[in-house]
């Protein structure tokens, strides 16, 4: 499936500092679940943007 979604966000680790994070998701569900999960969580989660990434592939930086 070349359908993905990327969720883009911040939150306070163990190290009391505040990290900017991504993740990816197969689908819309998984990803409202892990916000919910993360919101739960006491990290000061805060989203940043939600992609819907349609078609992907890789490209090759290195000659």
């Amino acid at each position: 499936m070349d359908k993905l979604f990327l969720l883009t966000y911040t939150c306070v680790k163990e190290d009391g500092i505040r990290h900017f994070c991504h993740a990816w998701f197969e689908t819309e569900d998984e990803m409202r679940e892990f916000v919910k999960r993360m919101q739960g969580s006491g990290s000061a989660f805060e989203t940043d943007v939600s992609i819907e990434i349609l078609q992907y592939r890789d490209i090759a930086l290195q000659a």
